[in-house]
């Protein structure tokens, strides 16, 4: 049977999403934390209207001078 995104609890529910957007930022991070595809977590992120860019690494992947 297939996984599909809508059924991982995980990632049917935005604010659990958004918690481990801020915690972890990388689709394949949490794919591998909640154990599903890269896929499914961009899939849901998209559903949700969430984007990367929110977590603790951010500046860095921006390109702030700042971040050392």
């Amino acid at each position: 049977m297939k996984t599909y995104w809508y059924m991982i609890p995980e990632l049917l529910d935005r604010t659990t999403l958004q918690q481990l957007i801020l915690e972890e930022l990388s689709p394949v991070r949490i794919a591998k934390r909640i154990g599903c595809s890269p896929y499914s977590v961009r899939t849901a992120m998209r559903h949700h209207g969430l984007k990367r860019g929110y977590g603790k690494y951010s500046k860095r992947r921006r390109g702030d001078s700042d971040r050392l």
